[in-house]
């Protein structure tokens, strides 16, 4: 009998990512975990009643090669698919697994949302960069002012070091809380602002992530 952990282990390797970028699970591996012949897997998908957008969002065909070097047939299956299909399959086992499966499935899905929102701010901080030096400020003017920002300073204070006007040290503050980047103070607001950017040794904080030490 299959242990809790033994049955997440197992599963976890047999969730892939498609070319969608979508998790899916083959029937081959529902086929081994939920104990069945392919073929009967094969069949309890085809016999599903789903309209047809429905069964190309979440079913797709892909093959194999058996043992004997032939490439045989199998289908690649979304969660919604998945679901649709096991929803009849009874016993302990057979719940054991479902459950296995929804959970490799949410943390699959929080684990592609969370790299694809990471992408996002990337993409969008380097577009602002780009946009700041057509502009025709320095690369260093959106790191400085993410630093002066993180100190608490104000954007009439920014605005002086960085030697524009406030509403413009306001207006690239707003893009870059679009983009996702954190401009929240971070440290000591009572200390002195730097005068210049000598007086800071250059440092520059990451756009992303802690305070340089």
């Amino acid at each position: 009998m299959y242990s809790d952990k033994a049955i997440q282990e197992s599963i976890d390797t047999t969730i892939t990512i498609n070319s969608k970028g979508q998790p899916v699970v083959s029937s081959l591996a529902v086929a081994k975990h939920f104990h069945k012949q392919h073929k009967h897997v094969l069949r309890d998908i085809l016999d599903l009643e789903v309209p047809k957008e429905f069964n190309r969002s979440n079913f797709g065909p892909i093959s194999y090669v058996d043992q004997m070097g032939r490439e045989k047939p199998a289908i690649e299956m979304t969660r919604k698919g998945f679901v649709l299909l096991v929803m009849g399959y009874r016993g302990a086992r057979a719940m054991a697994f479902k459950i296995a499966y929804i959970e490799a499935f949410d943390r699959m899905e929080r684990e592609l949302l969370s790299g694809q929102a990471a992408m996002d701010r990337v993409e969008g901080v380097l577009d602002i960069v780009a946009r700041a030096c057509r502009s025709g400020y320095t690369t260093s003017f959106i790191p400085d002012l993410v630093k002066y920002r993180r100190m608490g300073l104000s954007y009439e204070k920014c605005a002086t070091l960085l030697r524009v006007c406030a509403s413009t040290a306001h207006k690239w503050s707003r893009l870059l809380g679009e983009a996702g980047v954190d401009i929240t103070p971070r440290c000591d607001t009572g200390r002195s602002a730097p005068r210049s950017r000598r007086e800071t040794g250059g440092m520059q904080l990451p756009l992303f992530g802690q305070e340089a030490h």
